[in-house]
Order: C-alpha cells, then structure tokens, then sequence
C-alpha cells in the first residue's frame, strides 16, 4: 500500500531532521558557522541518474559499488580528492558536505567509499540561525 512506500533512507532523513541541532553541533565553530562544500547541479544530476538506474545497493544509498562501474563517477571521486587535499593540508575548520535529502544516503556513500572524513548533511538538517561558510562546490571552484 501507500504506506509502504517509505524506504530506509525517507526514515533516516527524518529522524536526522529531528536531531539537527546534535548534528550541526559537530560541524559548528565557536561563532556558530560552519564550513561547507555544496554540489553543482551536473554533480546531483549524475548522484539522480546512478539512484534512478541503480541495481540494488546503489539505488539504496551505496556508492561502492556504483563507482566502480561508473567512469563519471571515478572521474568526479578524483575531483573529490583533489578538492579536498588542500582542506586538509591547510589544516583550515572541518567541511562539511551540503546536499538535498534524497541524495544524503549516496553523497555519504561516495565521500565514505572516496576515502574523505567529512560530515554530509541534507539542507533539511540546517539549524536555523546556522552561519554557512561555502567552501568551494563539487563540480564547480574551490574558494
């Protein structure tokens, strides 16, 4: 039926909504802002397609498997890799990833499979009154 319609990844996003004020709480400073990444819309169109033909694991959230797979998606982890590594040579504030929900599940997927120790956190998880530092945008410029 109608209600069966919720997946695993519908019931994480929404107690991760509920608990956004534990969650922002990690990636804050002491001027209550957080350091963020977000991702370009040729980015969430890819993360869209892998989710909408994906066979199994990949439609659930599961990058590993995807990337392998995906020529784009190799392409885009060495983006990913590369953006990241003067983040942590610099030794500049934690970043964070910034997403929409629906995507949350496969952009922590590929950031954990990419080998990256980041935070992910959908728009939904925002606190309000939360100062957002954009860092850079995957599949755009790096600030």
């Amino acid at each position: 039926g109608e209600e069966d319609q919720f997946d695993r990844s519908d019931i994480v996003n929404f107690v991760r909504s509920l608990r956004r004020r534990q969650i922002c709480g990690r990636i804050v400073d002491a001027r209550n802002c957080a350091r963020v990444m977000t991702l370009s819309h040729s980015v969430e169109e890819l993360f869209e397609r892998q989710l909408g033909t994906g066979q199994g694991s990949s439609r659930h959230g599961d990058a590993g498997a995807a990337i392998s797979s995906s020529s784009e998606l190799q392409a885009l982890q060495r983006s990913l890799r590369s953006l990241m590594a003067p983040v942590f040579e610099k030794g500049v504030p934690p970043v964070s990833f910034l997403c929409r929900p629906e995507l949350r599940s496969f952009m922590h997927s590929f950031v954990r499979a990419s080998e990256i120790h980041a935070e992910v956190l959908s728009y939904d998880e925002i606190e309000p009154g939360l100062v957002l530092d954009i860092a850079g945008q995957l599949g755009g410029g790096f600030n």
